[in-house]
């Protein structure tokens, strides 16, 4: 009877620790979706805020660092956004896809400042997670054209480890669309 007592203890516990589990991460995965709804809604200091209450809970999200990212990004707080997309990258929980964009991200900053090698090393580690890099660009008839990058993951559209992400710049043609052209192919360049 006394090793009955101990098993049901034993299972009564494990059941209440699998609870307080599920619990906390509702309450985690809450504070996500509440802070991605802000920022749908350009409310950024009151999502950063939901942000940096998930991190304090559980400051290896990365998903709550790259949101974070994405704000600061939409802030022009641009290295602050850089060192964002790292720590996104570097979690343990991050995922294919926030890898990806976040390396993106971070090469698309290096290049806008000139270091194309370094953000060269960012886009071929996007592509050595198993991504297959596409460009394209486009005239809009008054004088700008956006040339997109996008890199995704091969032969995975509709599977459920799919990702891609697409970086767009938007030029002036003529002599800054003849820039970056040189600078896309030196960037490029193996």
């Amino acid at each position: 009877e006394k090793r009955y007592d101990q098993e049901q203890a034993a299972k009564l516990a494990a059941t209440r620790q699998e609870q307080q589990r599920m619990v906390r991460h509702s309450y985690l995965r809450n504070l996500l979706v509440q802070a991605q709804e802000l920022m749908r809604q350009q409310k950024y200091s009151e999502a950063s805020a939901k942000l940096e209450e998930l991190l304090k809970e559980d400051p290896g999200s990365a998903q709550a660092y790259f949101n974070l990212a994405q704000i600061a990004s939409q802030r022009q707080e641009h290295e602050r956004a850089f060192e964002l997309y790292r720590r996104a990258e570097e979690s343990p929980s991050s995922t294919p896809a926030v890898r990806a964009w976040s390396k993106l991200r971070m090469g698309n900053y290096l290049a806008f400042l000139g270091r194309f090698e370094e953000a060269r090393i960012r886009f071929n580690e996007v592509v050595a997670l198993e991504g297959e890099l596409e460009i394209d660009a486009r005239h809009d008839q008054r004088g700008h054209v956006s040339i997109g990058v996008t890199v995704k993951r091969p032969h995975r559209t509709y599977h459920e480890d799919a990702w891609h992400a697409r970086v767009v710049f938007t030029v002036e043609a003529g002599e800054q669309l003849a820039s970056i052209s040189r600078d896309l192919t030196h960037l490029l360049a193996t």
